[in-house]
C-alpha cells in the first residue's frame, strides 16, 4: 500500500508538472539553475575579472593642475548583508558549517524557482533591517550629524541639487538601493537606474547576475517590505543593464564604464548603491597615488555604509587621453564608516 500510495503521488506530481503552467515554468527554471550553474564554474574557472595591471595604472594626478576639468560628485552606498555575507563572512567557528547547510538546503528548495540563495545572493533579514536603519538615517538625520554628512544626506533625499539614483545589477544593490531611498522614490516616482558597470568585482557566485539584459531580476520576496506601491516594471530603468559580465570581463573596464557615464549623465550628483570590492579597487584607481594609506583604499564601507566624493576627469597633456581623479580631501563618509 505504501508503494500505491508514492505511485500515486508521483503520478499526480508529474501530471501536474507537465499539464499546468506553473509545473511548466518549475521545469524552465530547473533548466535555467542548470545552465547557471555551468556560468558559475566557467567564472569559477576562468573569469579575469580581478586580472588587470594595477599597478601600471596612471597616476590620476597627472591630470590635477589642468585647467579645464569637469567635476562631478558621486555617492556610493554599499548594500547592505547578503544571504552570501551571512554564510561566509561571519567567521569559521563552530556555526559556519550549519550556515553553509541551512543555505544548501534553501537553494535546493529554490531550485523550481526564479530566486537563489548562492547566486546574485540577496539581502538576508539583517540586510533588510540595515537599509530600513539607512532609510531612517536619511529621511531624518539625528542632530549630531556631521554638518556636511547632513546637507549630503539632503542631497541624497533629492531636496538639494540634481541627482540620479543608480544600482548595480545584482539584486541586494537594487534591493538596498530601494528599501534606503523609498522615501525618495515615493515622493518623486523617479526610476532607480540599473547599470552593469556597477557589477561587483569578483569570481564568487554572489556576484554572478541573475538578470538579463534590459532585465529586472525577481525582487518579489521584497513586496513585503515595501507594500502595495513596489511597482518594479515602472521603478527600474533597466537600459543601461548589458546582462552578466563575461569571463573575458575586468572590473577594471566596467569601472572605466561607470566613470565615463557619470559624466554622461546631466545630473550634477550620481547617486550609486553597489559594493565593497568595487568601491575600494574604484577608489585605488582614481585615488592619487601619493595618498597610499588612505582608508578607503584598504577597507571596505560597512554595510549600508555611505560615502561621497569629487571625481574630476581630465585630459592627460602626456598621452592625451581621459583620466579621472579623485579629489582626497573630498571623501566624506556620510554614514557608517570603513571596516
Amino acid at each position: 500500500t505504501v508503494s500505491v500510495a508514492l505511485y500515486l503521488i508521483a503520478l499526480i506530481w508529474s501530471t501536474f508538472v507537465l499539464t499546468s503552467k506553473a509545473g511548466r515554468g518549475q521545469i524552465s527554471n530547473m533548466l535555467l539553475k542548470l545552465k547557471l550553474s555551468m556560468t558559475v564554474y566557467k567564472h569559477m574557472l576562468l573569469s579575469s575579472d580581478n586580472k588587470w595591471k594595477k599597478k601600471k595604472q596612471p597616476d590620476s594626478d597627472l591630470i590635477k593642475d589642468n585647467a579645464r576639468l569637469d567635476v562631478k560628485n558621486v555617492v556610493f552606498i554599499r548594500h547592505g548583508e547578503s544571504d552570501w555575507n551571512d554564510m561566509f563572512n561571519r567567521g569559521y567557528g563552530p556555526m559556519f558549517p550549519v550556515r553553509v547547510i541551512f543555505g544548501l538546503l534553501r537553494e535546493i528548495f529554490l531550485l523550481p524557482t526564479e530566486d537563489s540563495t548562492f547566486v546574485d545572493s540577496p539581502l538576508s533579514s539583517l540586510g533588510v533591517q540595515q537599509a530600513n536603519s539607512l532609510l531612517g538615517f536619511l529621511e531624518k538625520p539625528p542632530a549630531d550629524t556631521d554638518p556636511a554628512a547632513a546637507e549630503m544626506a539632503a542631497c541624497i533625499r533629492g531636496e538639494r541639487g540634481s541627482s540620479i539614483l543608480v544600482s548595480s545589477n545584482l539584486r541586494r544593490a537594487i534591493a538596498t538601493g530601494t528599501v534606503a531611498l523609498w522615501g525618495r522614490l515615493q515622493r518623486t516616482k523617479e526610476s532607480l537606474h540599473i547599470l552593469s558597470s556597477l557589477q561587483e568585482i569578483s569570481r564568487n557566485p554572489d556576484t554572478i547576475a541573475l538578470s538579463k539584459a534590459n532585465g529586472i531580476p525577481d525582487l518579489n520576496r521584497h513586496r513585503k517590505d515595501l507594500g502595495d506601491n513596489f511597482d518594479p516594471e515602472s521603478l527600474y530603468d533597466a537600459s543601461h543593464n548589458q546582462g552578466n559580465k563575461t569571463t573575458k570581463s575586468t572590473g577594471l573596464l566596467r569601472m572605466q564604464a561607470f566613470a565615463k557615464w557619470v559624466f554622461e549623465t546631466p545630473e550634477d550628483v550620481v547617486i550609486a548603491t553597489g559594493h565593497s570590492l568595487y568601491f575600494r579597487n574604484f577608489f585605488n584607481t582614481y585615488l592619487p597615488q601619493n595618498v597610499p594609506d588612505h582608508p578607503a583604499r584598504k577597507k571596505k564601507l560597512t554595510n549600508c555604509g555611505v560615502a561621497s566624493f569629487q571625481l574630476a576627469k581630465g585630459i592627460c597633456p602626456q598621452t592625451g587621453t581621459t583620466l579621472f581623479r579623485i579629489e582626497p580631501s573630498s571623501v566624506l563618509i556620510v554614514r557608517g564608516g570603513y571596516c
